[in-house]
């Protein structure tokens, strides 16, 4: 996220810079073309004379006129005397318009953008406008500061509203785990609480319930398939240990102990039975065993 507002600060200072860069251009342009189609008219240009020519100058601003030789013909009010091109570009500006960017100018504190161009092609008059750039740096260097300070505010505001919205979103989560901490064999019947939208939350929390209910119908049915089990075996049980301990007690002929043995071979027949048909049954209730179910 740091480096997407990083790039967004980025495009956003660079768009702004072109856009004051642009605005300051085309005014620097219309001053230019004003001043060259005032020098072409024939306007006088030496200062103080009747007539002469007599621009109003915004704040940090600047215009002159210069010969190809260096002479100055007009300048503005706020600078000081002197040409502002170098002969380099005063030869350069005779011929095709220039444009650019000086470290400063007399009369300007701070560096400033200029446009010059000729007056007209067959003559070697040179028009220069200059404006200031300390407006506009100053305005892009505020806009650094906020983007410096704002953006790692937004990054930090960012991050806790995403925690925020991630731990309301997962608070159903905690809840139904610490529910299924508390779940025990002793709790039969317990369920999670559903989370009130409908989402998957929800379904989670409903397929959990409905393997909450699996688990006790299971739990219910080995406690009754225990107690039918012991009742079962309780009563050949106790009919085999009564046949031995009367077969134990007094004197008893042959024929006593053998029908007494026989009877007790019997009763364990029936329990090895029994044992087999419970075992069958528990098979076949968790489905280890196919079963066909008919109606009698």
């Amino acid at each position: 996220m740091l480096v997407l507002l990083s790039l967004a600060g980025l495009g956003m200072y660079i768009s702004l810079a072109r856009g004051l860069d642009g605005g300051i251009r085309a005014a620097l342009n219309a001053r230019a073309d004003e001043l060259a189609t005032a020098v072409a008219g024939g306007a006088q240009l030496e200062s103080g004379r009747p007539g002469s020519l007599q621009l109003s100058e915004p704040d940090e601003t600047f215009t002159q006129v210069i010969r190809a030789d260096g002479s100055v013909l007009y300048q503005s009010s706020t600078a000081a005397p002197g040409p502002v091109l170098s002969a380099e570009d005063r030869i350069r500006a005779a011929q095709e318009p220039v444009e650019q960017v000086v470290a400063g100018i007399p009369g300007l504190e701070h560096r400033a953008r200029l446009v010059a161009r000729p007056v007209s092609a067959d003559d070697d008059t040179v028009v220069v406008a200059a404006a200031s750039l300390e407006d506009r740096d100053e305005t892009l260097q505020l806009l650094a500061q906020a983007l410096a300070i704002g953006g790692p505010l937004a990054v930090a505001l960012a991050a806790l509203l995403g925690y925020l919205l991630a731990a309301a979103a997962l608070s159903p989560v905690d809840r139904m785990r610490r529910e299924a901490a508390e779940i025990s064999g002793e709790r039969a019947g317990f369920r999670l609480s559903r989370p009130a939208a409908d989402d998957e939350l929800r379904r989670l929390a409903d397929t959990l319930n409905e393997l909450l209910a699996r688990i006790d119908s299971g739990r219910e049915r080995e406690r009754g398939f225990i107690a039918d089990a012991s009742h079962e075996l309780r009563t050949p049980l106790g009919i085999l240990k009564a046949e031995i301990e009367l077969a134990l007690t007094g004197e008893r002929s042959p024929d006593e102990l053998r029908a007494a043995l026989i009877s007790a071979a019997e009763e364990t027949d029936a329990l090895t039975d029994l044992t087999a048909d419970l075992l069958t049954l528990a098979r076949a209730e968790d489905g280890r065993i196919p079963l066909r179910r008919e109606l009698t």
